[in-house]
């Protein structure tokens, strides 16, 4: 009798157990238009994640941009080139510069400190020691008002065309060293034309 009574108070327990889950129903909220609806809602909010995250990193790590008033043999007047920021002023880069409302690619040959010496046959020093440039394709002193020696100053950057007999660089007074703020990036190849 004792467990009968047991048993009994059991399954009223559980019965106002189940009486207080049912009379709370869950809410559930349905998502208008059903799981279609949610997968393009989850497809719309990546695509504008990723359209951004695209958007910053071609502004100020990959920028894109369009050559003009160019002087390197390598790349033409309207290329579009790949560059990476920010501008590690390493020697023998290939750089994008902002000058004269243009941008124009020329070549780090010197940074802040150094000492640069161009003698008439076109062969470039660098603190005393001739500078091997295999990316030159004729050696030349061409446009130069710069007296040598030069001392790179501070913040700035000396740079040569790769097309010394025509380009406009540091060797002229008009450009001279390079304020490192004008400097857009390092090319890192060119995206179009292909070639």
């Amino acid at each position: 009798m004792a467990s009968d009574q047991r048993t009994a108070e059991k399954e009223r327990e559980e019965s106002l157990a189940n009486k207080g889950s049912a009379s709370k129903p869950e809410k559930t909220r349905k998502f208008p238009g059903g799981k279609f609806g949610k997968t393009i809602v989850s497809v719309i909010v990546v695509l504008a994640a990723v359209g951004a995250l695209s958007v910053l990193l071609s502004y100020y790590i990959f920028p894109v941009v369009t050559i003009s008033g160019n002087s390197d043999p390598h790349y033409t007047d309207g290329d579009v080139v790949l560059l990476m920021k920010p501008f590690a002023g390493r020697r023998g880069q290939l750089c994008a510069i902002k000058w004269q409302n243009k941008l124009i690619l020329r070549r780090v040959i010197a940074c802040s400190g150094d000492t640069v010496s161009i003698d008439e046959d076109g062969n470039v020093f660098l603190n005393g020691e001739l500078l091997s440039e295999p990316y030159v394709t004729a050696k030349a002193l061409g446009k130069c008002d710069q007296v040598f020696p030069y001392q790179v100053p501070e913040g700035k950057v000396f740079v040569l065309g790769d097309d010394r007999e025509n380009a406009a660089d540091s060797r002229n007074k008009a450009m001279g060293a390079v304020d490192e703020d004008d400097i857009q990036g390092y090319v890192i190849g060119r995206i179009w034309p292909w070639t």
